[in-house]
């Protein structure tokens, strides 16, 4: 009989971002480390998980994980590791703060876009990201065409990211989009685009509504 090996066993967390009722929001994995581990070994858990991302955190200081206040931070698609993700991140902060119950309502992660610092208040939580420096853009009207994009009202490019930002007149056009992402994946472009950003404004009780777009980074 094969003994059990204990040690390799991770906590892991499934977290709704976004959302106060359950089966709702932007999922994410989120793995808590004693220490760090091999990239191959992180992005082989992130692939059976096979969410949009699974967050990996680690303490970086000499304390209880409770008392604890910087962590190293990483995210993993099934595919690739990413710079950075909004929805993974807080949801590691929900599982520090009201999971773990660490005992400050402050904690910084360090990862690969610099450090993000993530706050409780009563209202919730905060996240203090780096600013993205954006600039108009034409979109490729084959981007466009592969998207279902019949118009939009402006298109905006981030370098440091490489995300295509484009504002839809109505949210039923973002709902309602079905990419050829066959076609997307495949289409060279002047700019390097990682993910496609579409939004436009929301109708109450939300101010506004998105979708992301990656099928290069699944």
């Amino acid at each position: 009989m094969k003994k059990e090996n204990h040690d390799n066993r991770i906590p892991i967390y499934l977290v709704d971002a976004f959302t106060d009722e359950p089966f709702k929001g932007n999922p994410a994995a989120v793995c808590v480390l004693e220490r760090s581990m091999a990239t191959h070994s992180l992005q082989s858990i992130a692939a059976e998980m096979n969410l949009s991302e699974t967050a990996f955190f680690c303490s970086l200081e000499e304390k209880p994980l409770k008392e604890s206040n910087i962590f190293s931070l990483r995210w993993f698609t099934p595919r690739v590791e990413m710079p950075l993700c909004g929805h993974a991140t807080l949801a590691t902060a929900a599982v520090l703060f009201y999971d773990i119950n660490i005992s400050g309502s402050e904690v910084t992660f360090e990862t690969k876009s610099g450090k993000l610092i993530a706050r409780k208040d009563k209202k919730g939580i905060a996240l203090d990201f780096p600013a993205e420096k954006s600039v108009p853009i034409t979109p490729d009207p084959r981007l466009l065409e592969a998207m279902g994009i019949a118009g939009f009202k402006q298109a905006e490019y981030g370098a440091r990211t490489g995300f295509l930002l484009i504002s839809l007149l109505d949210e039923n056009e973002v709902r309602n989009l079905k990419p050829n992402f066959e076609t997307m994946k495949a289409m060279p472009t002047k700019k390097e685009i990682k993910g496609v950003i579409v939004t436009s404004r929301g109708r109450a009780p939300y101010d506004f509504v998105s979708r992301f777009f990656a099928p290069g980074l699944a």
